[in-house]
């Protein structure tokens, strides 16, 4: 939350014409920003306001990003400085790759944004499941998979993907990490037709279907952010964080008798998930 004022608070004091100082001040913007809507999504953390800036603060320049693997990030490599992680601009295919990955992910979540702010309260409070909205939601976020540039692109998870020895389930580290975002995404998009579900016992036939593809999308979430955390040091707790809240939320919908009674869904499949989890 501190964070996220005193970005913002230096975008305020920061002309655009300090290039550099500039830059850092979009980087830094960026880097809260993203970091506040993953534990948004997750946790009822208050908001700070960031994203009331989101169209007016330029998307980031990653020509001096720092690129950081396991090694680097790990307790042995303490002879490494920062300095040397530093990508240089003559370095363009990596260049390339972390600007890309940037952008995809400021992208998801500026739809994850529009699909948790997207939802409808009656005059009692209570949350009103659009299911024409989710698919909607849900179209643009195939869009967003077919506009990945190929240096960050990953390949989708079918029910026989899901198993140790498949090598569909490892790849380049960012993509593996735009996966689970994406997986992350549908699980936020068809989460109210489960909680609706939940609360008032019933549902229509297709709320039902929409409550399937979210566990769908558990099933398919849970080996890539497990792949996730062992590339991605820097996203590890969030990630953590992503497993343990998304398998709170299964746990119960699974536990719901109209959900189960009226879900065609693969059980066998889906406790495999539980069980990839647990392991």
């Amino acid at each position: 939350m501190m964070a996220s004022f005193k970005a913002q608070n230096l975008l305020k004091h920061v002309g655009a014409g300090a290039e550099e100082p500039y830059q850092h001040a979009i980087r830094a913007y960026w880097a809260i920003l993203l970091l506040e809507s993953e534990l948004r999504v997750q946790l009822d953390v208050v908001d700070s306001g960031i994203w009331n800036q989101d169209d007016k603060v330029p998307l980031p320049n990653s020509r001096r990003a720092w690129q950081f693997d396991i090694d680097t990030g790990s307790p042995e490599s303490t002879n490494t400085s920062p300095a040397d992680s530093i990508i240089s601009a003559a370095e363009l295919p990596q260049n390339d790759r972390t600007q890309s990955f940037f952008l995809a992910e400021i992208s998801m979540r500026r739809m994850l944004h529009r699909c948790n702010t997207a939802i409808r309260k009656d005059s009692h409070g209570e949350i009103v499941y659009a299911p024409s909205i989710a698919l909607e939601l849900e179209l643009q976020l195939d869009e967003w998979y077919d506009y990945l540039p190929h240096v960050v692109h990953f390949q989708k998870l079918q029910v026989n993907d899901l198993s140790d020895d498949n090598n569909v389930l490892y790849a380049e580290p960012l993509g593996i990490f735009l996966r689970v975002q994406y997986y992350c995404c549908k699980l936020s998009i068809y989460w109210p037709a489960i909680y609706q579900s939940i609360q008032y016992g019933t549902a229509t036939p297709e709320v039902f279907q929409h409550c399937e593809r979210f566990f769908s999308a558990y099933t398919q979430l849970m080996p890539s952010i497990l792949i996730s955390i062992q590339n991605c040091i820097v996203n590890r707790w969030t990630l953590y964080s992503t497993i343990f809240m998304s398998s709170l939320a299964v746990t119960k919908a699974s536990q719901t008798r109209c959900i189960r009674t009226h879900c065609l869904v693969d059980w066998s499949c889906f406790m495999f998930g539980i069980y990839v989890v647990c392991r």
